[in-house]
């Protein structure tokens, strides 16, 4: 069997808003049925597989495995839009935490960076956790080695003997055609006649592979070490559970072995790509004997992660309007005529803390302004603030300009998105953000929530709400 480790590891250097608009794309245009059966499914193992690619599909099927209920196991999952369960009718039910009666607290076209710095906010003073599971895809290209670690790290201090599972499952998206240098995805559908149609029609997969050979294709493994050196760090000791890599030796039986697995868009898990996951899970932790335990650490580091988006409610001062812009969405609105538009901040540690705003985006036209933000530690200084244009404010090295509009959005795929964009440091005690449009737009801009946290990662942070 070709082992993974054989296989040439590359990272493949595309722009984070393109791929973020590349799942975007996909969320809008998911069909909820998996390619047609193929003859054989690659097996499942935490270990290494004896003979990939030579399982049935009796070995993946809807068989209920118990353990969790039996045991009353307390789970907490984080992940991607695969742990979501994007492209299922019923994501609460359908998807493999739902299926474990797990807490799901996956966020669509995101990384780890949002949940390594709210982790205190996500999971609360209160809730103990017996088992944590942590799905980011290897080809999360945005995400930071940093923040899976800082993640792990925050969840083992606060529950010593939960066990934490990282999940390493391998999707079609990894295949590249070499000659065309294109992903498996695109590769199909530049080889099937697409008129009228928005999905891939059965057999597509079949049709397109059917027009290459073995040779043509190669796997990337992108950063899946990332979760091996998560798994092992000594403050984490966590457990990886992978689908057995690829027999590279039989790519494109590979490739139609794991298809059921997935819908259409060889990306998200298909019901039976999430009954499989979630077997592979309550089927570990049955080996492992798992058991409750109520023994938790007080929390090392908090964070505030407010978000009034789907809510209309925030805890945070403000002489800004709260509107319902779209029904069950809101937004405080900053205009262009005010003087002064502007949020408080407490921080309540002893340390500074730094600071995310939450906004609304569109792409690729741009239907908000820009904004300058900034902090200011008192009132006399927020007053000041009043008199300073957007030029002024924008020369200042304290303060941040905040883009709104997503150039590079393809133009087929509009968008209106939350985004969330670093700011700056928070001393301890009150502080003021300040926020300063700087034109006329067909919306006024719309602040959604804000993040206060230990430690920062970037920029930008992906965590489409």
């Amino acid at each position: 069997m070709s082992s993974l480790s054989s296989v040439t590891r590359r990272y493949m250097r595309i722009g984070s808003v393109a791929i973020v608009f590349m799942m975007l794309h996909i969320f809008l245009n998911t069909d909820q049925s998996p390619p047609s059966s193929p003859r054989r499914f690659l097996q499942a193992k935490t270990d290494e597989a004896e003979d990939t690619n030579t399982t049935t599909s009796d070995s993946i099927s809807s068989v209920e495995s118990n353990y969790v209920s039996e045991n009353n196991l307390r789970m907490l999952s984080f992940g991607t839009s695969r742990t979501w369960g994007s492209g299922m009718n019923h994501p609460k039910t359908e998807a493999y935490p739902g299926l474990l009666n797990s807490r799901n607290e996956a966020i669509r076209a995101s990384d780890s960076n949002y949940p390594a710095m709210c982790t205190y906010s996500m999971v609360g003073e209160h809730d103990i956790v017996d088992v944590i599971t942590i799905e980011y895809m290897p080809m999360s290209f945005w995400g930071t080695r940093d923040s899976i670690l800082q993640l792990g790290r925050r969840l083992r201090q606060r529950f010593p003997d939960a066990t934490i599972i990282f999940l390493n499952v391998w999707t079609p998206h990894q295949f590249f055609h070499k000659e065309t240098n294109t992903g498996l995805r695109q590769f199909v559908i530049d080889n099937t006649d697409m008129t009228g149609k928005v999905v891939l029609p059965e057999g597509a997969l079949e049709e397109a592979l059917q027009k290459t050979s073995n040779q043509d294709w190669e796997f990337y493994g992108f950063n899946e070490d990332w979760l091996e050196d998560a798994a092992n760090d000594p403050l984490i000791n966590g457990t990886v559970l992978s689908l057995a890599p690829p027999n590279m030796e039989d790519p494109m039986l590979a490739i139609l072995s794991v298809a059921p697995l997935y819908l259409k868009d060889m990306s998200h898990f298909s019901k039976l790509g999430h009954v499989w996951t979630k077997n592979l899970i309550s089927d570990f932790l049955q080996e492992q004997n798992k058991k409750r335990s109520d023994r938790v650490n007080p929390w090392e580091s908090t964070d505030q992660c407010l978000s009034w988006f789907e809510t209309g409610q925030s805890l945070v001062g403000t002489n800004m309007h709260m509107n319902e812009f779209s029904p069950t969405k809101f937004g405080l609105e900053a205009y262009l005529s005010k003087p002064l538009n502007f949020l408080e901040l407490i921080n309540e540690n002893s340390h500074p803390e730094f600071l995310y705003l939450s906004h609304m985006s569109t792409g690729p036209n741009a239907f908000y302004p820009d904004a300058i933000a900034e902090i200011y530690s008192n009132m006399t200084e927020l007053e000041l603030s009043k008199s300073m244009s957007f030029d002024d404010a924008r020369k200042k090295t304290s303060s941040k300009h905040i883009f709104t509009c997503y150039n590079e959005t393809p133009p087929q795929l509009s968008v209106h998105v939350v985004s969330h964009h670093y700011i700056g440091e928070v001393p301890p005690g009150r502080s003021f953000l300040t926020l300063k449009p700087n034109m006329k737009k067909p919306y006024p801009f719309r602040s959604v929530g804000i993040i206060l946290s230990p430690k920062a990662f970037g920029d930008r942070v992906e965590a489409i709400f």
